[in-house]
């Protein structure tokens, strides 16, 4: 099964959106398919993972009771995804890289080396 909200609606009572006195937990991971990246939930209530894609403004969602299941519902839903964007004439949303240029003052960018040192000292010194 694959949901797919535009423009960053939300999907209510799925999994990780209650973890408070219910009892159950959860177990985190990723999986990956043609760039995409998504979160990995196993809901214990319910006993099935379920997974978002990250890094893009629409919901991709999907969900399986094993991990070959839910691998198979990774890449339908992404490939929907796309195939979806494609039919109504849209571009889909790329996954965000992680990598980020920030550019600072050369003063800032030559001290970061002595105050990374010192913050691993601090981090190693026992309290």
């Amino acid at each position: 099964m694959m949901i797919v909200w535009r423009d960053g609606g939300r999907a209510s009572g799925g999994a990780g959106e209650e973890n408070d006195s219910t009892g159950w937990s959860e177990t985190v991971n990723t999986l990956s398919y043609r760039g995409y990246t998504a979160r990995v939930e196993f809901d214990e209530r319910d006993n099935i993972f379920v997974g978002r894609v990250l890094g893009v403004r629409d919901i991709i969602s999907f969900h399986g009771e094993t991990v070959a299941q839910l691998r198979a519902e990774l890449e339908s839903a992404v490939n929907e995804y796309l195939e979806d964007c494609k039919e109504q004439g849209l571009e889909p949303e790329k996954p965000a890289s992680g990598k980020m240029l920030l550019r600072v003052p050369p003063e800032v960018h030559a001290g970061w080396p002595a105050w990374s040192r010192l913050q691993q000292r601090a981090s190693t010194t026992p309290s």
